[in-house]
């Protein structure tokens, strides 16, 4: 659909895009090029749509610091696209952003360096944990970066017993600059629309929500 119809679309079914996830064409962090034109477009096309952020997914890990410090760069880069249409810029971790590129943690990297005024981040609760990092501890070591999050759960929310949800809701308030939140569910044990209703229901019921 055109950025107007999926609107109309979206708008007809009493719903609001607040993010989305693009991935973007492969950036060679040796080189110049930021695609500019690609984040430009597709700033414009999600303003159209309401939203608020434009998020990159994933990326590589990089071979060396020099190589992360390009893409400090670029993400700079596009964030200053983004802001010149309204939008936030953010990045979204998975497990891998935590490993070490040279002497740096590379996520730690990534929240240190790039611009706060251009750039946050969504910080998946599920990934940083499987990494072997407390997603709380994470958020009060970089307060007031991650003003989008990632709930989610090994089997339905509330489902594992391995998430501190309660926690994780206290200090990405408190810490964490949290603005909106996000319910991804990683493993489906039921039919979709089954799965959707037990996490909503769990999150429904949680005072600490």
């Amino acid at each position: 659909m055109r950025p107007t119809e999926f609107k109309g679309f979206i708008d007809g079914l009493g719903l609001q895009v607040r993010s989305a996830h693009v991935m973007g064409p492969e950036f060679d962090p040796a080189g110049t090029q930021y695609a500019t034109d690609f984040w430009k477009k597709a700033a414009d096309d999600h303003a159209v749509l309401g939203a608020t952020y434009l998020v990159k997914p994933a990326m590589p890990v990089p071979e060396t610091k020099a190589a992360l410090a390009a893409w400090v760069k670029y993400y700079d880069t596009i964030g200053a696209i983004c802001a010149e249409r309204g939008l936030k810029f953010g990045f979204h971790n998975h497990d891998w952003e935590f490993r070490q590129v040279g002497d740096v943690r590379m996520l730690d990297f990534l929240i240190e360096e790039t611009n706060p005024e251009l750039v946050t981040f969504e910080l998946d609760v599920y990934w940083c944990q499987k990494a072997g990092v407390s997603p709380v501890e994470f958020m009060e070591k970089h307060p007031g970066r991650f003003e989008l999050l990632h709930i989610k759960d090994e089997k339905e929310i509330g489902e594992s017993g391995e998430m501190d949800f309660a926690s994780i809701f206290h200090t990405a308030r408190k810490a964490g600059g949290m603005r909106h939140y996000f319910v991804e569910v990683e493993r489906y044990n039921y039919e979709p629309m089954e799965s959707i209703e037990r996490s909503f229901n769990y999150l429904a019921k949680a005072d600490y929500v």
